[in-house]
């Protein structure tokens, strides 16, 4: 079981709207390799990439931000062997589902919760400290132990 790269997301896009890659490569100025590359998963949506995919497609820079890092997450987890079930198949989305988030993050390992919470650094605009709290992980201790493995 693995992770729906945003990649795939983005050519089903594409086929969708009739655009061809290369056409598209030229669109959102990225040579058209790393376009493949991305398509394929060899490559990853970064924010300057999920920013001219939303202005060229109108799909949310956050949608696609939220794709890249619950792909890492689903992986990390399968590596970690610490996936919860059905977990590729049930969208964390909406406030509707927070609950279930928090059940998976309360169910994860202290370094994995570590993981995640370098993770959601990346993609939130918060203060670690409030994410570090929010993952059940004493701040004072966090540092020390994530760059110390």
């Amino acid at each position: 079981m693995k992770g729906t790269h945003p990649g795939s997301i983005l050519k089903k896009e594409l086929i969708a709207r009739g655009i061809k890659q290369k056409d598209f490569a030229v669109a959102i100025g990225m040579p058209a390799s790393n376009l493949s590359e991305l398509i394929k998963g060899k490559r990853n949506v970064t924010e300057g990439i999920a920013l001219k995919l939303e202005k060229e497609l109108g799909i949310p820079f956050q949608n696609w931000m939220n794709l890249q890092n619950r792909y890492y997450y689903v992986n990390k987890c399968q590596e970690a062997h610490a996936l919860p079930k059905n977990m590729d198949q049930e969208p964390i989305s909406s406030a509707t589902t927070m609950d279930g988030l928090w059940k998976i993050v309360d169910s994860l390992s202290v370094k994995n919760k570590k993981w995640l919470v370098d993770r959601l650094l990346l993609s939130l605009s918060g203060t670690k400290s409030n994410v570090v709290i929010a993952a059940g992980l004493n701040e004072s201790t966090y540092d020390t132990s994530v760059h110390g493995q």
